[in-house]
């Protein structure tokens, strides 16, 4: 699977308001965002990750680049 880094700033999400925010922040300003973001082919939306990207898009500036890849699905 080939990784693509992507700007957070073109990344798009919904946001879960029930969720542990707090420790999802902690844990990536101190390890950074391990697990690559899972985007759709065509448009570039984020099907796995969204949470993540959350958090990264209050504590990065929208320029930053973070690990992306697109997701295995043939059609």
């Amino acid at each position: 699977m080939k990784i693509w880094y992507k700007k957070i700033g073109d990344l798009k999400c919904g946001y879960d308001h029930l969720y542990d925010w707090f420790a999802l922040k902690k844990s990536i300003e101190e390890h950074g965002i391990i697990d690559p973001m899972v985007l759709t082919k065509f448009d570039n939306a984020v099907i796995d990750g969204s949470h993540r990207l959350a958090v990264a898009k209050l504590i990065y500036p929208p320029d930053k680049e973070i690990a992306c890849v697109y997701e295995d699905r043939e059609f």
